[in-house]
């Protein structure tokens, strides 16, 4: 119908974790849906590092947990697809439980998140810098 939809509504709960456990395999859509957002999270990484920057400061290392994820991830996304850290002494990074460390170095990025946890980390990058 070539229409563009007026908003778009994401609702995240938390919740605790299910009693029985279902296995869904999507493995058809991942790769596609992780080439659709990893343009958009290096975008928004990219054009919004300045502010970022000004904001935090420019000590990575005391950023909020939110923005030192997001470096790691658009690192990865522009390496291949791989965490790389240039400097090995970097603190580990922990942002919702998901712990990055620099012995995850050369690791595949999407063996750590998913597209979901992609696109919730950027959404949460974008809150801070309000």
């Amino acid at each position: 119908m070539n229409k563009k939809p007026d908003q778009i509504t994401l609702t995240v709960e938390k919740k605790s974790p299910p009693t029985v456990r279902y296995e869904t395999h999507t493995d058809a859509l991942k790769q596609t849906v992780n080439y659709i957002i990893t343009p958009y999270f290096v975008t928004f990484y990219e054009n919004n590092s300045n502010h970022a920057v000004s904001k935090f400061g420019s000590d990575y290392t005391k950023w909020p947990s939110t923005w030192r994820m997001g470096w790691v991830v658009r690192n990865a996304l522009s390496h291949n697809g791989k965490i790389f850290f240039k400097n090995l002494t970097t603190p580990a990074i922990d942002w919702n439980g998901i712990i990055v460390t620099t012995a995850f170095q050369h690791k595949p990025i999407h063996d750590i998140f998913s597209f979901a946890d992609i696109l919730l980390l950027l959404l949460e990058m974008e809150t801070e810098l309000n």
